[in-house]
């Protein structure tokens, strides 16, 4: 039984481990764009990059953290991470708040869509503290929640940002969207097989796929964001390829432009 113990333990430790060193490439890479983009325009500008280093940044010292168990706490005989429930009361409100800024929200939408994703992280959170039904209660209510989420990220967002941006900031969106609304689609799932619920999962799986499927999120989020933004196609592409990439970029930004 121990030694069952001892493996499990290993596993959810190793998938940490792991976790914060791709996170940390993911900052790495946020910080690299930030530098050599000199875009002005949202969300490539300042606070579209301080964003997308915050996701991976904060999301890689949580993670460094629940490889040693900081703030672990035991409830009802199940370990629970409190520091990934703090991680993604911090950067979840980024990722949705990365893409209304990228749609140029309102500032009632950007609310309404950061409050949903809070309380969608805190019920979850009282949820797994819970025994009985208060546990399907709680969770029930954070899915409530999370297709709340799902409705602004894919009606009004979408909506404006469609109104009022061109075909490749809409192309943008729409990836990112789609990869944190299908992804995080599944966390409800994974929640109803693992212990706190029906008890399906293991502890060590449930560990080990939630933090896969977070990190996955949160460095996809971060790939898409910058690669986007082009600032690396003079490294990806040689010389000839990239300044015929540029040169169409700038015939299809000014259209009504002839050559002689």
């Amino acid at each position: 039984m121990s030694a069952a113990v001892d493996a499990s333990v290993l596993a959810r430790s190793t998938s940490y481990t792991i976790g914060a060193a791709l996170l940390a490439v993911g900052t790495l890479i946020s910080l690299a764009a930030w530098r050599i983009d000199d875009q002005d325009e949202a969300p490539y500008d300042d606070v579209g990059y301080a964003m997308l280093v915050g996701i991976t940044g904060l999301a890689t010292l949580a993670y460094v953290g629940m490889s040693t168990d900081l703030f672990a706490i035991a409830e009802n005989g199940i370990e629970i991470q409190t520091l990934r429930y703090i991680d993604w009361a911090a950067t979840t409100p980024l990722l949705v708040g990365y893409m209304a800024y990228a749609a140029q929200a309102s500032r009632r939408t950007v609310v309404a869509v950061i409050v949903a994703d809070l309380l969608m992280i805190v019920l979850g959170f009282v949820g797994v503290l819970q025994t009985g039904v208060l546990v399907y209660v709680f969770g029930g209510l954070s899915t409530i929640a999370y297709f709340a989420l799902v409705y602004y990220l894919f009606g009004p967002l979408a909506q404006n940002l469609r109104g009022t941006a061109g075909a490749d900031k809409w192309a943008v969106y729409a990836k990112l969207r789609n990869l944190i609304g299908l992804l995080w689609f599944v966390y409800p799932v994974v929640w109803v097989l693992s212990p706190p619920a029906l008890d399906v999962l293991t502890r060590a799986t449930t560990g080990v796929l939630i933090t896969y499927m977070d990190v996955a999120a949160k460095l996809g989020f971060v790939l898409i964001a910058t690669n986007t933004a082009g600032v690396f196609d003079g490294l990806l592409l040689d010389d000839t390829e990239y300044d015929t990439e540029l040169a169409a970029e700038e015939e299809r930004a000014t259209p009504g432009e002839t050559s002689d």
